[in-house]
């Protein structure tokens, strides 16, 4: 019985996710700022809100002075 209802909760979770991004892809398509060539102004304070993060993660991440160690895919 548990089974059965774990399995219908992620099988209606995947129809919502599914759902949930065709109404938000036509949201955007419905939109007269859709063909413009630059970031819509629905989407302008999270741009703006992003690059504040981007500066301070590396501004962070600068003064640690920690260099992230990358592997060679060919090891």
């Amino acid at each position: 019985m548990r089974h059965v209802l774990i399995a219908s909760s992620f099988a209606l979770w995947m129809v919502y996710i599914r759902q949930r991004s065709t109404r938000k892809i036509r949201r955007c398509q419905a939109c007269d700022e859709y063909s413009d060539d630059r970031v819509c102004s629905g989407f302008a304070r999270q741009l703006v809100l992003l690059r504040e993060y981007e500066e301070e993660a590396t501004e962070y991440i600068l003064g640690t002075g920690y260099v992230m160690k990358i592997q060679s895919s060919r090891e």
